[in-house]
């Protein structure tokens, strides 16, 4: 592809040779017939070839290319060349006609409508204001060729990405239909695990009522005796061991969580073998943690929560309902929404740390599941969320009166991800590691299957990530 391809007559040669070295000055590569064609190759096919391919064709008008008849008063100008009208009329088609003058003429009848170039006067310099405007206007065809170029190749790539895009949807889908054929199986065995426990449970409920009867056949009550002689002694204390029971604060504002206060207490977190089902090595190892009171939110902060705060509502399944819980938040955004609702409320709202998450999870019990065995009492899971999150306090709450703390939604806390609790604090504050590039996630969501939100389950994400899965609930501290 030339830059340019020079249509002329050839008694003009020696004219141009200054034009041509102009051209070249500039960098443009042109198209001169005796020179541009090699020896052995067919002229004619050569030139016709090269008129289709450049950038711009100059075609140059002179006495020498053109013929002249007088009519009276008026002058015509005819092309002599039958090789120039055919390459300006290939020009005129492609619309990269550019006309010059050599000797003041005026062009043909069959292309006046062009405006010309006059380069009578011109002084063979690349500087003269002629030879500017000419480079002007090849410059122009040049750089919208290369415009041109550059369009067809983003078209390249956008239907390159768009091949790849529907290759990758392929492939998605096949993985789609692999990971539903899993989530069958896998609920197949859960139905069939519930059965046996279900099952042992009543054999075990037999086992006990029969092992009464036994000790009642064994040992039968003794006959009523005398009362002995009244002795009085020394008063003894008598000291009870309960849990305090929570209490629940009346939120100070509409928009702010209902909060419930959690006692000071110790528990064993991560995974302990007979209590937290199968589990993943990040759970490990099983450490010791005491914890003081503190206030944590019922359920998880809902839309309308947010929506009052914030101004607006950023969650994939909006139309589920202002009470389903707010997802789609960034852990970034968590913090902005703290900020503006202590500002708003004068509290000290915060994230919980990972392990007041599964004090609090847990409830001091020893349950799989927050506040229960049955993943189906207390949380919404992939096998039965159709594929949606639902409105917070649907499910059983744990036993101090906590919702949601399995399933629904993933919930965001202040740590930062590390591979396992080797190191991890036993004082319940938060364990965070400038180095750190993803926070931590607890509890499971609409989307997993049962062993993802079970109490000692983890995940984490990166802290500008939004996901449909994902939300969070707020803590207080306490004096």
């Amino acid at each position: 592809m030339y830059d340019i391809f020079l249509s002329y007559a050839t008694t003009d040669r020696t004219r141009l040779e200054p034009l041509v070295a102009a051209f070249e000055q500039r960098g443009w590569s042109v198209f001169w017939d005796h020179r541009s064609i090699g020896a052995g190759d067919d002229w004619s096919d050569e030139i016709e070839t090269a008129a289709y391919e450049n950038l711009c064709m100059v075609v140059v008008w002179s006495h020498n290319s053109l013929e002249t008849t007088v009519h009276g008063e008026h002058t015509r100008y005819a092309i002599r060349s039958k090789w120039i009208r055919k390459e300006a009329k290939i020009a005129e088609k492609r619309e990269v006609l550019i006309p010059i003058s050599l000797d003041g003429i005026p062009s043909p009848d069959l292309f006046d409508e062009y405006q010309l170039v006059d380069f009578k006067d011109w002084n063979q310099q690349a500087t003269h204001s002629t030879f500017s405007k000419l480079a002007q206007k090849i410059q122009t065809h040049v750089t919208r060729h290369a415009e041109q170029q550059a369009a067809a190749r983003r078209k390249q790539e956008l239907e390159n990405r768009a091949q790849n895009l529907e290759q990758l949807a392929k492939n998605l889908a096949a993985q789609r239909e692999k990971l539903t054929r899993r989530k069958l199986d896998i609920e197949r065995q859960q139905a069939e695990w519930n059965a046996d426990d279900k099952a042992l449970q009543q054999q075990e409920t037999e086992l006990a009522r029969q092992q009464r009867e036994l000790d009642a056949a064994l040992h039968p009550p003794l006959p009523p005796q005398q009362p002995a002689p009244s002795v009085i002694q020394p008063h003894q204390p008598v000291i009870l061991q309960a849990q305090p029971m929570p209490i629940q604060v009346v939120a100070r504002q509409p928009f702010e969580p209902e909060m419930v206060a959690i006692p000071a207490g110790s528990f064993t977190m991560g995974w302990l073998n007979g209590r937290d089902g199968e589990g993943y090595a990040d759970e490990n190892p099983a450490h010791t943690v005491r914890l003081r009171h503190f206030e944590l939110g019922k359920y998880p902060i809902t839309q309308a929560q947010w929506q009052a705060v914030m101004g607006n509502n950023p969650s994939h399944f909006s139309k589920g309902g202002d009470t389903c819980p707010v997802e789609q938040v960034s852990w970034h955004d968590v913090q902005e929404f703290i900020q503006k609702l202590n500002q708003k409320t004068g509290q000290t709202y915060r994230l919980l740390s990972e392990a007041e998450w599964e004090y609090a999870c847990r409830a001091g019990e020893n349950h799989l599941y927050s506040g229960s065995n049955y993943v189906d009492q207390v949380a919404w899971h992939n096998g039965n969320s159709d594929g949606k999150t639902h409105p917070v306090g649907q499910k059983q709450a744990n036993a101090w009166c906590l919702h949601d703390m399995s399933g629904n939604v993933w919930e965001w806390v202040q740590d930062t991800k590390h591979a396992n609790y080797q190191g991890a604090p036993s004082d319940g504050s938060a364990w965070e590691d400038a180095r750190a590039t993803a926070r931590v996630l607890r509890g499971g969501s609409w989307g997993n299957v049962p062993q993802n939100v079970r109490a000692a389950s983890r995940s984490n994400n990166a802290p500008s990530g939004r996901v449909s899965n994902v939300g969070f609930r707020l803590a207080r501290t306490l004096p």
